[in-house]
């Protein structure tokens, strides 16, 4: 699947998850009680949608050539990092290194998702003084882990003969 077709899929959910968000007062008070704390909590939850968006389209940092949308853009120094991570991923899991493989598994979807929201957490408690280990660090990596996911269950309705595996 391109990816403008996993960015579209996840635009669709997200709206319906603003729409949960404002419309259902639990939703709401999960979502406050989580960032709110925090010094600049509308960042906090910007970090949170982009790492979602990302998960859109970061699985298929895997592969061989390169040829994924997330090298063009933006965001392709995480692409690298997480091309890195596929080889400790593919001896973990005893899976070869390419596209659906390692990257494609849920354990390399938690890997991935807090390796980078790890990474995201050092800079922002650099720039703000917070914990490393806050609330909002599992935040980014529950947002980037459900984008993952997504971006597999999306390839499994276009595959239907591909698996989603743990490991």
């Amino acid at each position: 699947m391109k990816a403008r077709n996993h960015l579209s899929i996840h635009i669709v959910i997200a709206i319906l998850i603003s729409l949960a968000y404002f419309y259902t007062e639990s939703f709401n008070h999960f979502f406050n009680s989580l960032i709110s704390p925090y010094k600049d909590s509308i960042l906090v939850l910007a970090i949170g949608i982009g790492l979602y968006f990302l998960g859109a389209i970061l699985p298929d940092a895997d592969g061989f050539n390169r040829g994924s949308y997330i090298y063009y853009t933006k965001f392709a120094f995480l692409a690298y990092i997480v091309r890195f991570l596929e080889y400790p991923l593919a001896i973990l899991t005893g899976r070869r290194k390419g596209h659906r493989e390692s990257l494609h598994t849920i354990f390399g979807i938690v890997s991935t998702s807090v390796a980078i929201a790890l990474m995201t957490s050092i800079i922002y408690s650099l720039f703000y003084n917070t914990k490393l280990f806050s609330p909002i660090f599992f935040f980014w990596a529950i947002s980037l882990s459900i984008g993952q996911f997504l971006h597999l269950v999306e390839d499994k309705i276009v595959s239907p003969k591909w698996k989603i595996k743990l490991i």
